[in-house]
């Protein structure tokens, strides 16, 4: 990562380490320029003076005047010349690098912007992936619930279906058994009612008879009395 940021900073400043160096490569060719005029400005005009001085005559003072301003004119234009095709040539160069700069840039650009959007796709099929997964996985979790649960229902419905017959078993049978205690309750009962039946029968007919005797006496008491 560390040498990836480097390389991006070189990068990133290598038009400016250019610029410089040609702003520097400029700068001394226009000084160089600059000193050979003035040198040969300098040096014309040393020369002008030991020709007027050594001239009396005012015609080879005026053709003296005449060849320095030619000399004067010819170095002036010449530099002129070598300083416009100077910066012209720095102008090319900058020209030149701030194109290839803006070129690298909108690559860099490009790759920066291809490569985050490569990123965002793979973060975004991860993500659906993952999405995919937990909805299989919860899918599943939920099933497995499901199935436990109807299991458990089933377990508990048979359990207490299993509990409700025995319930009922019992039931029949403390039933079955009542009945057949109160059948052998009553049956004793119809038993032991026979006799006591049979004595009463009994008293009822001798209560009977001397009902009868008494009756005949009153009736045979009565007659003799009348008889008298």
């Amino acid at each position: 990562m560390f040498g990836t940021f480097s390389e991006q900073l070189k990068n990133s400043t290598k038009p400016v380490h250019t610029l410089l160096e040609l702003n520097a490569k400029a700068l001394e060719s226009l000084a160089q320029q600059q000193t050979e005029l003035f040198t040969g400005l300098l040096s014309d005009g040393v020369k002008y003076m030991e020709t007027v001085s050594v001239q009396p005559e005012l015609k080879t003072i005026l053709a003296a005047n005449s060849d320095y301003a030619a000399s004067m004119r010819e170095r002036l234009s010449s530099a002129s010349k070598e300083t416009y095709s100077t910066l012209n040539d720095v102008r090319e160069q900058v020209t030149e690098v701030m194109t290839s700069s803006l070129a690298h840039t909108t690559e860099e650009v490009q790759k920066q912007t291809q490569a985050t959007a490569e990123t965002v796709q793979k973060a975004a099929q991860t993500t659906q992936e993952k999405a995919q997964s937990t909805a299989k996985a919860t899918a599943k979790n939920t099933e497995q619930t499901a199935q436990k649960a109807a299991d458990t229902a089933v377990a508990t419905t048979q359990k207490a279906t299993e509990k409700a017959a025995e319930a009922t078993q019992k039931t029949a049978d403390t039933a079955k058994d009542t009945i057949e205690k109160t059948a052998e309750a009553s049956q004793k009962n119809a038993a032991s009612a026979t006799p006591s039946a049979s004595s009463g029968s009994a008293d009822k007919k001798t209560a009977s008879g001397r009902s009868r005797r008494t009756s005949s006496s009153a009736k045979s008491t009565a007659s003799t009395k009348s008889s008298s």
